[in-house]
C-alpha cells in the first residue's frame, strides 16, 4: 500500500476566481468560429470518397498495428505472475 505524506491540493476562492479569466496573451474570454474557405482543399468535408478511404484505412491499420504490438508478447510468456 502507497501512502502520501502531502495532502490532496485545494484551491482557494483566489485561485478559483482566477481559472476562468483569459491568460496574459488573450484579449478576452470571447468564442471565435473558425470557419473553412469556400472550396478549400484541406476540409475535411470536400476530400474525395477515395481519400476518405484511404485515410480510415491508414488510422485503422494504426489501430490494429497499436494493439497486435501490445499483445503480442503475451503468449511467450510461460510461467505465471
Amino acid at each position: 500500500m502507497v501512502t502520501s505524506t502531502n495532502p490532496p491540493t485545494t484551491l482557494s476562492s483566489s485561485d478559483e476566481e482566477n481559472i476562468f479569466q483569459p491568460l496574459e496573451h488573450q484579449k478576452s474570454l470571447e468564442r471565435k468560429l473558425v470557419q473553412w474557405e469556400e472550396g478549400d482543399k484541406a476540409n475535411p468535408l470536400n476530400w474525395t470518397t477515395a481519400y476518405k478511404s484511404w485515410i480510415t484505412f491508414q488510422l485503422g491499420m494504426l489501430a490494429l498495428a497499436a494493439s497486435a504490438g501490445s499483445s503480442i508478447t503475451s503468449p511467450v510468456r510461460t510461467t505465471p505472475f
